[in-house]
């Protein structure tokens, strides 16, 4: 439990093969973060924000017994790595990652929390990450993300809490998602999301920011400019 200990640098820690939990957060690291840092030990299943000054990010996270990996609130770059097979919770939110992997998806089996929230991601939603069947939360928001919320949003029968708010998507919300029956929270606003509102249950803040929005909660009638109209004037 090395949290908040003036760190400026990573401590050797590559001779405590039993070593399980590591917590480095709060720090002042910088640089790159060692590869060794993801042998360390038969597990390291709590991982803090690794630091407020750490720039470069790892390509791959090679313990294959992290459960817990929490790296949000430092200066990471690049392209957003693939976690561990084997992580629960995964937090990359407030860096700097500007990409993840397409792959994604397929290493997020087991994980119940995702979050790649207030980084500079760009381009579409890998269509991987909708295949996370077991996702309970994913957090996607202040990014630069473009394209459709597509239908298969609706595959995820666990999710809970879905935010993709502050980004640039665009296209209609997925009627699917009304077959989402444990999701208690959504967030869609400041997009470029147009059309008739499919899901009422949730309140006006989940939609504002999308001029093209129509129906409730907002207050907004629709007056012909639903599904319908919407693609007759796109023709």
């Amino acid at each position: 439990m090395l949290a908040s200990c003036n760190l400026h640098k990573f401590p050797n820690l590559q001779n405590h093969p039993s070593l399980d939990t590591l917590d480095l957060s709060h720090n002042e690291l910088e640089g790159e973060i060692p590869s060794w840092l993801w042998r360390v030990g038969n597990a390291v299943p709590f991982l803090g924000s690794v630091s407020q000054q750490t720039h470069s990010s790892p390509t791959a996270l090679l313990n294959p017994a992290l459960s817990f990996l929490d790296l949000h609130s430092n200066l990471l770059s690049g392209e957003i790595p693939m976690p561990p097979l084997s992580a629960g919770y995964v937090d990359f939110s407030n860096n700097g990652f500007s990409s993840i992997n397409p792959d994604i998806g397929n290493t997020l089996k087991e994980v119940s929390s995702f979050s790649a929230a207030d980084n500079k991601l760009v381009g579409r939603i890998p269509p991987s990450l909708w295949d996370a069947t077991g996702l309970q939360v994913l957090n996607l928001s202040r990014n630069a993300l473009s394209g459709h919320i597509p239908s298969a949003v609706g595959n995820m029968s666990g999710l809970q809490s879905l935010d993709l708010s502050f980004n640039a998507l665009d296209g209609e919300i997925p009627g699917e998602l009304a077959r989402l029956t444990s999701l208690s929270f959504l967030n869609v606003s400041y997009n470029h999301l147009v059309g008739k509102i499919p899901l009422k249950k949730f309140p006006e803040s989940s939609y504002v920011g999308n001029e093209g929005l129509c129906g409730l909660p907002l207050n907004v009638s629709c007056d012909g400019r639903g599904r319908g109209m919407y693609h007759v004037l796109l023709e």
